[in-house]
């Protein structure tokens, strides 16, 4: 057995990428785990199979969404410390360690509820801005949000790369702060 998923047309990026496994999830009748496309393994650092587990287990029991904490310098992550979370926090009074991780796990129920919402989505959520748009979601939702402190990420992102995040992460988020 076997399923597949037709994308319509011009639906390319991350965001569109998660919104087909939201339908697979959901016709699964199953948790989802995204895990972020960039991450590497050096020796002993960077990326463990345990990962999966413990982004797992919170939604087991009793939490809707994980989010992942990186353990990084406090200079990496300039974009999700200095705007990101900030403004989460001062707009849906919740703070966000690490926003720009690009992995979490979201339980069945929220599942479903993400992918009847996703219907109303607008487009700034084919690309990086799916993160926000998924938390706040959560957010709005009351839904129960724990984070899970992994690892060293590994990974580099180029100026441009940061640039193109701070673009549809700023879109997503004042889209979502509008909205909300």
């Amino acid at each position: 057995p076997h399923f597949a998923l037709v994308m319509k047309p011009g639906a390319n990026g991350r965001g569109a990428s998660i919104r087909a496994l939201l339908e697979i999830a959901k016709h699964l009748e199953a948790d989802l785990i995204i895990i972020a496309a960039d991450l590497r393994q050096e020796q002993e650092r960077g990326f463990k199979t345990e990962w999966i587990k413990q982004m797992a287990l919170p939604i087991q029991s009793e939490y809707d969404l994980t989010l992942v904490n990186f353990k990084r310098h406090y200079l990496e992550d300039l974009l999700g410390r200095l705007f990101t979370s900030p403004l989460m926090e001062t707009f849906y009074g919740y703070w966000v360690s690490d926003p720009h991780s690009g992995m979490y796990a979201i339980s069945h129920d929220l599942v479903e509820d993400l992918s009847q919402d996703s219907k109303f989505w607008p487009d700034i959520t084919n690309g990086y801005g799916i993160d926000i748009w998924l938390i706040t979601r959560a957010l709005c939702w009351k839904k129960s949000i724990c984070e899970v402190e992994l690892g060293a990420k590994l990974a580099y992102i180029s100026k441009e790369k940061l640039n193109f995040i701070f673009t549809q992460t700023a879109a997503a988020l004042f889209t979502c702060i509008t909205r909300d």
